[in-house]
């Protein structure tokens, strides 16, 4: 029994992410957003720009990625990112957007609603990331100032 519970501890210590491959995700996202445009992470964004990349110039499995490793770096990288923001400054930022929209004098009524009601999804995704992602904050923590470029640093701009 013994024996199975290391296996099982070490099974789960190999497929941890390594801060390797987090550096790895967030130079290959630097380098590719300029052809590839924004990066917005969502559950396809990885396999998006696995497969525009390997039409192109293959940077992401001369890196050592397979689809299946790249998705799951990216995502267990995206996850620690959004566990290294304060909930405090995703509040401030999704308050923001709800005021814009209350106080948008160009959206009907059902349009704000619809508006207010997708702001209140994105709360509760981004809880559900940070939480998912705590135990990858660590390893993508020296990098989350690189991420809210690509990221969060867009925001302001929608």
């Amino acid at each position: 029994m013994l024996a199975a519970l290391s296996v099982a501890k070490f099974d789960k210590v190999a497929l941890a992410l390594t801060s390797r491959d987090a550096g790895t995700v967030v130079d290959l996202i630097e380098k590719l957003k300029t052809e590839f445009g924004d990066f917005a992470y969502d559950d396809d964004e990885a396999d998006d720009w696995f497969e525009k990349d390997a039409a192109s110039q293959k940077l992401i499995t001369k890196a050592g990625f397979n689809q299946k490793s790249w998705k799951t770096a990216v995502d267990e990288t995206m996850k620690g990112f959004f566990a290294t923001i304060p909930e405090a400054e995703i509040k401030t930022v999704l308050d923001g957007a709800r005021q814009r929209t209350e106080s948008a004098t160009d959206l009907k009524a059902e349009q704000k609603k619809a508006v207010l009601e997708l702001i209140e999804e994105q709360r509760k995704e981004m809880l559900a990331l940070r939480e998912g992602g705590k135990p990858f904050a660590g390893v993508v923590a020296p990098f989350a100032q690189r991420i809210r470029k690509f990221t969060m640093d867009n925001l302001g701009e929608r």
